[in-house]
């Protein structure tokens, strides 16, 4: 994931802190096989759990 593609939020969030977006990396996808998920996704997957 490039910085090109990141929400401009988040854009927003690093450069408010320190003008130096994190590293991006692979981790996730070396330590559980698959490339990590979004938010987006998480919460319509979990959707059930936080409505009545």
């Amino acid at each position: 994931m490039s910085l090109s593609s990141a929400t401009p939020a988040a854009e927003d969030w690093w450069r408010s802190n320190d003008g130096v977006p994190p590293e991006i990396t692979t981790d996730v996808e070396r330590l559980i096989g698959r490339p990590g998920r979004t938010f987006a996704t998480w919460a319509q997957e979990h959707a059930a759990a936080f409505t009545r």
